[in-house]
């Protein structure tokens, strides 16, 4: 069949049938996509892709098709445009037969629409587009909670995003983005925002070919950001979601974000700062753009910060930043975002060589005053509401402490007295910000509803105190002091809530504030096993405390002599850390100077699987079963000196004080525990040989 200039070949037994195995006949759509009755789907059903598509015509999913295969643009079009509404419906999915046909028909539909943006008419390529930006948008994410044991030489489960990618669809987007009108252009940016939300466990193989399409995003960038601010009548306004689609794609990799800056396609996002909705005229319809485009451009540049990028903004946009803060007095939201960029730019800042001098400290060294400011008018002003913006001044004022005492002399002497002289008394006893923080730990203890607010109110002030205290001469001591009993009775609700990553940080936080060494132990074997990637370090670091406390700390009633061998098996643990995480280093909440360089990911793009098990003592016992070939094996320490007897004895004498202290289900830990005890008879014989 003829099918156009442009239009790949596609045969119309592709799509899949719908006629029932029990001979029911095949169901039946009106234009509208309504589902008809047997008698209406009699009459006027086109028989061929030549017969004359009427507003009364019904439509099988082979007849459309044929449709689709059409040498005549209108028909391909309806083809498509009768897809998407039969999809759209909800009463599609009983009169497809069921869930099963359903999806196929989903998967075959992006295919054809894939194909189709190459077609040389703008009706099917606009029909098209919105079938896909609504099949992608609508296409469930695959949740990376569990890990996914796959079978070798098993194929993957048909999906949406799977068949549209088989299309090969960017360069036809890229040779057309320039030419498309606005509702198409709106649809392009919907079907990659959603290419990039479905992508997040392995974006590589989407996200690659993305940044090789020449003229694709260039495109977008021209058509949606580097347009005229404000907008003339006869220009199209700029679209805040393309700025977060180009955040997103930052996120995802660092090779993402260095492309974006390598084209210059961040610069453009520094005119939405130079108008801001405060300057427009009283009551101006654009405000509401005027403010989404100053917050996604905030959120923009923080993505690109977060690997050490796009730091001179900070001189090209300095003014225009200054004047959004001072812009910003009576709006929280946009405060918050700009301090939240602050506060990476001066960790940044610390190591001048992280950005080959993009940033330096002179430029940044005022911000603590800046952010004193914030601490002393919220606390003024009382309002519990405005926590989160407190929460973002503290940060801000954590990094530029600890940045003044690599930056400044004696360790920041002069910065740490005048902190002590701003910030002492609120958090001293009876102090408004202790009082703060006191309030949102008792929040916390209930499990309120907004538990990653007082998480992050609470961590902040913990990481200010800390950055304060120096033990050095002249020293200072930490500002705050939590009681014990409010800390403990915390991590019961924060153990409960959803593990997100200002919870986390959180716990992490808070462990050396707890009362004794068997508190502490037991809450850090509870943390360890919440975890998820972009808390590497902190999993590494605790298991090594643990490990070294069991080998010292426990009473005789535990196996002491294996207990003391216990810190040789932290290589092992670390290599399950590494393994857990897929290989890629995902920027923590709170980055330090050492996080800018080797982040290679950012959230979402990560697994949301634990970084340890339950078991996590006896993962040397897999290396051990393969220690020939074990990577473990292959890179151990320099001076590392243990026997496979005494890791096997260490491994089962830890997880016996794991089970004791936080236990785990028998399900989780009987298996590996036969085969453990198996493992050690056997070991044990081969050394007595």
């Amino acid at each position: 069949t003829h099918l156009g200039p442009s239009f790949p070949t596609r045969r119309s037994s592709d799509l899949p049938s719908t006629q029932s195995t029990s001979g029911r006949a095949a169901p039946c759509f009106d234009l509208n996509g309504t589902p008809l009755d047997s008698s209406a789907a009699q009459t006027n059903q086109p028989t061929s892709s030549e017969h004359h598509v009427l507003s009364a015509s019904a439509f099988t999913v082979a007849s459309l098709a044929a449709l689709a295969a059409s040498a005549v643009p209108s028909q391909r079009s309806t083809a498509l445009l009768v897809l998407h509404r039969i999809l759209a419906r909800p009463s599609s999915l009983d009169a497809l037969g069921g869930e099963t046909a359903l999806t196929a028909l989903r998967v075959e539909s992006a295919l054809v629409a894939g194909r189709a943006v190459r077609d040389a008419n703008m009706g099917v390529v606009t029909n098209a587009l919105s079938l896909l930006a609504f099949l992608l948008s609508t296409e469930p994410a695959v949740s990376h909670a569990r890990p996914v044991h796959k079978l070798e030489g098993a194929e993957e489960p048909p999906s949406v995003l799977a068949s549209f990618l088989s299309s090969e669809p960017y360069a036809p987007l890229g040779a057309q983005v320039m030419s498309l009108p606005r509702p198409s252009l709106d649809s392009v940016l919907a079907i990659l925002t959603a290419v990039l939300h479905l992508s997040t466990a392995a974006p590589a193989s989407a996200i690659a070919p993305l940044l090789s399409t020449p003229n694709l995003l260039e495109g977008l960038s021209r058509r949606l950001v580097a347009v005229p601010w404000p907008p003339s009548p006869s220009s199209p306004a700029p679209a805040p979601a393309a700025l977060a689609f180009l955040t997103l794609l930052a996120q995802s990799s660092r090779a993402a974000a260095k492309h974006l800056w390598a084209h210059k396609l961040v610069e453009p996002s520094l005119r939405f700062l130079a108008v801001l909705p405060s300057e427009l005229e009283p009551d101006s319809p654009l405000a509401p753009l005027a403010k989404e485009l100053v917050l996604e451009t905030l959120r923009f540049w923080e993505a690109m910060a977060r690997y050490g990028l796009g730091t001179s903004l900070r001189t090209q946009g300095a003014d225009l930043v200054d004047a959004v803060l001072r812009a910003s007095a009576n709006d929280d939201e946009t405060a918050q975002a700009t301090l939240g960029l602050l506060a990476v730019w001066t960790t940044a800042a610390i190591d001048p060589h992280t950005t080959g001098h993009d940033i330096i400290w002179s430029q940044v060294q005022d911000w603590g005053e800046l952010a004193a400011g914030y601490h002393r008018a919220l606390l003024d002003d009382g309002g519990a509401d405005r926590t989160g913006l407190l929460a973002s001044a503290w940060a801000l004022l954590a990094e530029w402490t600890e940045g003044s005492k690599v930056n400044k002399s004696w360790r920041g002497e002069q910065e740490r007295k005048w902190l002590g002289e701003q910030l002492g008394g609120d958090f001293a006893s009876g102090g408004r910000a202790l009082a703060a923080v006191h309030q949102a730990l008792a929040r916390l203890a209930t499990g309120p509803s907004e538990v990653d607010r007082d998480a992050m109110l609470v961590e902040t002030a913990v990481r200010l105190s800390s950055a304060y205290e120096e033990p050095t001469t002249p020293a200072t001591s930490a500002l705050l002091h939590l009681a014990p009993d409010a800390v403990d009775a915390a991590f019961g609700g924060l153990l409960s809530a959803l593990a997100s990553p200002a919870v986390r940080a959180l716990l992490v936080t808070l462990l050396p504030f707890l009362p004794s060494i068997a508190s502490r132990l037991t809450r850090t074997l509870e943390v360890l096993v919440v975890l998820r990637a972009g808390d590497e370090v902190a999993a590494r670091d605790l298991s090594a405390w643990v490990l070294a406390t069991v080998s010292v700390e426990l009473d005789p009633a535990h196996d002491l002599a294996s207990l003391a061998n216990a810190p040789k098996l932290q290589h092992f643990v670390t290599y399950a850390i590494i393994s857990s995480a897929g290989g890629r280093v995902v920027g923590p909440l709170r980055p330090a100077v050492k996080d800018l360089k080797l982040t290679a990911s950012q959230r979402p793009f990560a697994s949301d699987v634990p970084l340890l098990a339950h078991n996590w003592p006896l993962s040397v016992l897999d290396e051990l079963l393969r220690s020939s070939t074990s990577p473990a094996f292959e890179n151990l320490p320099s001076g590392w000196d243990g026997s496979e007897l005494e890791l096997v004895r260490s491994a089962l004498a830890t997880m016996r004080v794991v089970q004791s202290n936080a236990p785990v289900e028998p399900p989780a830990v009987v298996y590996d525990l036969i085969k453990d005890k198996r493992y050690a008879k056997w070991s044990s014989k081969v050394t007595e040989d």
